[in-house]
């Protein structure tokens, strides 16, 4: 049996890629605030209670992950705190970067040895590169986590990694932001075609070199992405094509 560690199980995408490992007979183990009922019905769910804003709990994760192997590894917890990118406080500053770059940094140091041959998917977002208006420390958060993880892919070529970047999806998370915020932003994706790309990612339907990024989209015009170097995939989640910019 698969074993697979997601972040942010409570709801929104986490919640999600979590019911679509059980039901192909995956082991998974939630890692989140809050319990997913959904999730713990299911004999092959596994939750750990665990608040990814404060430092790593790492007596815990030994205590409940007894496993010689990781299959798979995912980055899903977030935070998307809003605002002018002139106008932030610290609390909301050691917030979003411990839940969206640190945690998921350690993530990756203790749980390197198990995951050889094994793969890792970090959520990220297209306004880790893009810029977007009012996501300046939620794009520079997810941001820090892109290139840490392009070092990782480099260092560990024995570990398959690959960077989902979806532009807004409909989440519990998005209906914390506010109107303002997002009136730029193009229409919302839906969950399950997150989902679908996901399974192509670790199914290996997508053969991408490891490190790479894929920027989800709908039908809204790509943006220019070339620029940003190699390895960078447009994946449309409608008509469910990839192509390499």
């Amino acid at each position: 049996m698969k074993v697979a560690i997601i972040t942010g199980t409570s709801s929104g995408l986490g919640k999600a890629f979590a019911q679509a490992l059980l039901y192909l007979g995956w082991k998974v183990y939630g890692i989140s605030r809050r319990e997913a009922p959904e999730l713990m019905a299911h004999s092959n769910f596994r939750q750990i209670i665990m608040d990814l804003a404060k430092p790593l709990d790492k007596q815990l994760l030994t205590k409940e992950i007894q496993e010689k192997k990781i299959d798979l590894l995912v980055n899903n917890a977030g935070v998307c705190i809003t605002g002018p990118a002139d106008q932030w406080d610290e609390a909301a500053y050691n917030n979003t970067f411990r839940i969206q770059y640190t945690t998921p940094m350690e993530l990756l140091s203790y749980f390197v040895n198990m995951l050889k041959d094994g793969q890792i998917i970090n959520i990220l977002s297209d306004a880790a590169v893009l810029g977007w208006e009012s996501f300046g420390l939620f794009g520079a958060s997810k941001a820090a986590l892109l290139l840490h993880s392009k070092s990782y892919a480099k260092e560990h070529p024995e570990i398959k990694l690959l960077n989902i970047h979806p532009s807004s999806v409909d989440t519990p998370m998005t209906d914390t932001v506010s109107q303002e915020a997002i009136a730029e932003r193009h229409n919302f994706m839906e969950v399950q075609e997150i989902v679908g790309l996901f399974l192509q990612a670790i199914t290996g339907v997508l053969s991408l070199p490891t490190g790479s990024s894929i920027f989800a989209h709908n039908q809204w015009e790509a943006p220019d992405l070339r620029e940003l170097g190699s390895n960078i995939y447009l994946y449309n989640v409608e008509s469910k094509s990839l192509i390499k910019l």
